[in-house]
C-alpha cells in the first residue's frame, strides 16, 4: 500500500524582481475587438495582500506559499495526518470527467468566493475529497485548457471561455494543483509582460479570470513571479519517484522484514521497467495512481507519500486449491 506526510520542495534559483503598484487593468476589448477604455478592480483583500507583500521574499515558490497562505480560506486543502478530519467551508462542485471543461465552467459560474477550498465530486463516483479528487480535477482541466485554448494559438471565437480558463489557472496555482505552464513564450509575453492597450480579448478575459484571485495583479506587482509560469518543471526520474515513496519496513530481525523487502524489490523493478518503456504505465501514471497528480506540486505534498506493507490472509479454499495443485504437480 502506498499512502500519503509534509514535504517541501527545494527553492528555485532567484532573479531580481521589479515592483509595480498597478492594481487594476488598463484596457478592455469589446466583442468586436475594438479596444475601449475601461478597468476592473480586484478584491480589496487581494490589493492589501499585494501591497503588503514582504520585500525579503525572493524565491518564486516561497512567494506562492506566502500568497496562498494569505488568500486561501475555508477547509484545509489536504490531509496532514490520518488522525485529523478535514473541517471547514468548501466550494462543492460536481463535474463529469468525460466532459470536464463544460461542466466545470458551468459550476464555477456559481462560485462566489474561489479562494475557499474546492471539494470535487465526479459524476457517479462519490469519492471523499481529501485533496486527491481536487488535484485530479485540476490536472484534467489544465490538460484540456492547454489543448483547446493554447496549443494551436489563441482562439478569438472562444474569447469568453478564457475568463473561466483564467479562473481555473488561478485556482490550480493556489490550491496545490498543477502550475499552468502551457503557454508559449509569445503567449506568456502577451498575458503577463506586454503593457499598453489590450489587442486580444482572449488575453483580457484570461487576465480577468486570473484576477478573481488577484494572480494577474500579483504578477504585475512582482514581476519575478511571472517565471513560475515558464516551462522548467523537471520530468520524473526513477530516482525522484523512488525517493518520493520511502518504504516503512518492519523492525530489523522480524520475520515480516524479509517478505517486505521482496515486495519492495518488485516495486523497484516495476518502476525501472516503466521508465524504460517496457510497461504500459509511465512514471507519471504511477504518480497519478498514488497522488492524483502528474507532477510533484511546487509546494510539495502536505502529507508525504510512503509505502507500507500489510499481510493478506489467504482464504482456506484458496489454500486447499493450491495444495491440490501441488499434489498434481508432484505426481
Amino acid at each position: 500500500m502506498i499512502d500519503q506526510v509534509e514535504q517541501h520542495e527545494v527553492p528555485e534559483t532567484n532573479n531580481s524582481r521589479v515592483m509595480s503598484p498597478i492594481l487594476h487593468s488598463q484596457s478592455h476589448c469589446s466583442s468586436s475587438g475594438v479596444v475601449q477604455s475601461q478597468s476592473w478592480k480586484i478584491d480589496e483583500r487581494y490589493q492589501t495582500i499585494i501591497k503588503e507583500f514582504p520585500s525579503d521574499i525572493n524565491d518564486t515558490s516561497e512567494m506562492l506559499r506566502y500568497y496562498q497562505g494569505k488568500v486561501h480560506r475555508g477547509r484545509p486543502l489536504d490531509v496532514f495526518d490520518e488522525y485529523t478530519m478535514l473541517e471547514g467551508e468548501t466550494n462543492f462542485i460536481t463535474v463529469d470527467r468525460q466532459n470536464i471543461l463544460p461542466t466545470t465552467f458551468e459550476e464555477i459560474k456559481e462560485i462566489e468566493d474561489p479562494a475557499s477550498t474546492f471539494e470535487v465530486d465526479f459524476y457517479s463516483e462519490r469519492a471523499q475529497d481529501s485533496g486527491g479528487p481536487r488535484r485530479e480535477w485540476l490536472r484534467l482541466c489544465n490538460q484540456k485548457i492547454k489543448e483547446k485554448y493554447f496549443d494551436s494559438g489563441l482562439k478569438s471565437h472562444l474569447a469568453s471561455d478564457y475568463y473561466y480558463a483564467g479562473m481555473i489557472a488561478a485556482i490550480s496555482l493556489l490550491q496545490n494543483g498543477p502550475v499552468p505552464r502551457y503557454f508559449s513564450e509569445e503567449q506568456l509575453d502577451q498575458i503577463f509582460v506586454q503593457n499598453g492597450p489590450c489587442t486580444s480579448k482572449c488575453v483580457l478575459e484570461f487576465r480577468r479570470g486570473l484576477d478573481r484571485l488577484g494572480i494577474y495583479q500579483f504578477s504585475q506587482h512582482i514581476n519575478q513571479f511571472i517565471s513560475i509560469f515558464r516551462h522548467h518543471q523537471e520530468r520524473l526520474t526513477v530516482k525522484s519517484l523512488i525517493q518520493l515513496f520511502p518504504p516503512q519496513f518492519s523492525e530489523e530481525g522480524s520475520n515480516k522484514l524479509q517478505f517486505e523487502k521482496i515486495v519492495y524489490n518488485k516495486f523497484i523493478k516495476y518502476v525501472r521497467e516503466a521508465a524504460a518503456g517496457r510497461r504500459i504505465a509511465t512514471l507519471e501514471d504511477i504518480l497519478i495512481f498514488v497522488t492524483c497528480a502528474d507532477e510533484i506540486p511546487i509546494l510539495g505534498f502536505a502529507k508525504q507519500p510512503f509505502i507500507s506493507f500489510h499481510e493478506v490472509s489467504i482464504p482456506e479454499t484458496v489454500r486447499k486449491e493450491k495444495a491440490q495443485d501441488s499434489q498434481v504437480c508432484i505426481k
